[in-house]
């Protein structure tokens, strides 16, 4: 803390000093002491008066300045400090003529119901004003331009005509204000004359072509072509989603699990298989289903049996018989007695 050297007199309770009555009717207030002998509460008087108001403002400066204040004569560096300890009291409280961050509230009031706030510059030229033209309205005016916007009492946004809205530095349009008629929409129209661009042209985040301006002959369009090349994928190349195959890459001609096999002819498309089928034990005869490993893509041509006697005895009763094999080209009908209800069979088609 800094030091005050100027310190008051007479101050402790009981002090040998006159009232405020007494000094206030004292002539010698006002004229000085005279020549003779002056009363001690008089005098007390007359330096606690003087003494009390330099305590105060040497610790005004004392408290504000941060430096001592010190009963050496030096009225320079008094005054200094002084000047000092009124600024940093001002900037603690006040905002200054120059300017400041204000850290409150800021409320004005005016006694008439349209105030107008000017804004200029460092040269004191006017450049626009805030002001609040009717009761509930706030516009804000450009001096350079004359144009304004405003908030009116029902919180809508006002510009004056001509005056643009930005958002993020882009042009607001709205249904009463639509953009040039010599624009198109973001959303689409119609174009009446031709599109020139420096860069391509995309609909739904394909290039549009046309025989002006085709496709790279490097490349095959999504539309189709002519390949005059190789064309070597890492995966399967499909045709209306079928799997497209080549002598040199053909598909699965055969299988074998088990009893159950076929196989493929690929020059001929001929399809060849057989199996096991255990049908129902029944001696007056039955008719069972047998479905086919792969269906015969257009019919079925011929059907022939070999029963499996071992495990029904060397004697048959029944001739084994299929029924019409064009009825489906997935499954034929198998009619057999109980003692041939085992067979391996074998059916040919394409």
């Amino acid at each position: 803390m800094a030091k005050n050297e100027f310190l008051p007199f007479g101050v402790n309770n009981g002090a040998n000093v006159l009232s405020s009555d007494e000094w206030l009717a004292l002539s010698a207030r006002s004229s000085g002491f005279n020549t003779g002998v002056a009363k001690s509460k008089e005098i007390n008087t007359a330096l606690r008066q003087s003494s009390v108001i330099t305590n105060a403002v040497a610790q005004f400066i004392a408290d504000n300045s941060e430096q001592d204040v010190l009963d050496n004569g030096d009225t320079k560096t008094l005054q200094i400090n002084l000047v000092n300890a009124l600024t940093q009291f001002i900037n603690k409280g006040y905002l200054p003529l120059t300017g400041g961050i204000l850290t409150g509230g800021l409320e004005v009031k005016s006694n008439t119901t349209a105030t107008k706030y000017t804004i200029k510059d460092a040269n004191g030229k006017v450049q626009g004003t805030v002001s609040t033209p009717t009761d509930g309205y706030v516009r804000v005016t450009s001096n350079v331009t004359g144009k304004y916007f405003e908030i009116d009492r029902n919180g809508n946004l006002n510009t004056a005509t001509g005056t643009e809205v930005l958002e993020q530095g882009q042009r607001v349009y709205s249904p009463n204000n639509p953009p040039d008629s010599r624009y198109i929409s973001i959303n689409g129209g119609r174009v009446l004359g031709s599109i020139d661009t420096s860069a391509g042209l995309y609909e739904q985040g394909q290039r549009v072509y046309s025989p002006n301006n085709p496709p790279d002959s490097r490349y095959l369009s999504i539309h189709g072509g002519r390949v005059l090349g190789n064309i070597d994928t890492g995966a399967g190349l499909y045709e209306q989603g079928q799997r497209v195959y080549s002598p040199n890459n053909p598909p699965t001609q055969r299988a074998v699990s088990g009893d159950a096999w076929w196989y493929k002819d690929l020059s001929s498309g001929m399809i060849f298989q057989g199996g096991f089928a255990s049908g129902t034990n029944n001696s007056n005869g039955s008719t069972d289903w047998v479905g086919l490993h792969i269906a015969m893509p257009n019919r079925i041509l011929s059907v022939s049996f070999t029963l499996r006697n071992f495990a029904q005895g060397y004697e048959t009763t029944w001739n084994t018989q299929t029924s019409n094999l064009m009825a489906s080209n997935t499954s034929f009908a198998w009619y057999h007695g109980a003692r041939e209800r085992e067979a391996y069979w074998m059916a040919v088609g394409y």
